[in-house]
């Protein structure tokens, strides 16, 4: 796992957003497979604690992710936007910056949605991290419509984020303390 993770690290050269996403990715598997000593030199033992509701979450986030990718395709055929052009039809925008927005709330959403599950709650985390998921899709279904409405699913995002992040913080701190 980590040879595949460290070529997709390499894979993704053509912006600094897709290279921290990797790289926040690489960590987290490198984290959940106990080869990155992490905690000072002693080892968590993550894979030993069964997160089953994160790896939910987090398999829903990315699905949805995925999902988003493959509009952004259809609509550089249906627009005729060919690659690597961004913009030049204002429908193909609005798919692809909810493709693109999707990635830069993943790089907070994930690394918390990890760590709120592993200091806080496994459950909490995984019913969190699906409100995220839906709060993306409506996010995508508002922005589709017309961008002035996507208001409602992004704030419900980046509450969310928010939550995971300063709650799976202060859960470290307590733990750790």
């Amino acid at each position: 796992m980590p040879g595949m993770m460290a070529e997709m690290v390499r894979s993704h050269k053509r912006s600094a957003l897709h290279k921290r996403t990797a790289t926040v990715t690489f960590l987290a598997c490198l984290i959940m497979t106990r080869r990155l000593p992490i905690n000072g030199y002693r080892r968590i033992p993550v894979a030993g604690a069964i997160m089953r509701f994160t790896i939910l979450a987090t398999f829903a986030a990315l699905l949805t992710y995925c999902w988003f990718l493959l509009k952004v395709g259809q609509a550089r055929k249906k627009f005729g936007v060919e690659a690597p052009k961004t913009t030049g039809n204002t429908d193909f925008e609005r798919v692809f910056r909810v493709q693109q927005n999707t990635v830069e709330q993943m790089v907070l959403f994930l690394p918390s949605l990890w760590i709120f599950g592993f200091y806080v709650s496994d459950m909490l985390a995984g019913l969190l991290g699906l409100g995220w998921t839906a709060a993306r899709a409506l996010y995508a279904a508002e922005y589709y419509t017309d961008a002035k409405t996507r208001g409602p699913g992004s704030a419900l995002t980046f509450l969310i984020g928010i939550v995971l992040l300063v709650g799976g913080t202060i859960g470290a701190l307590i733990t750790t303390g």
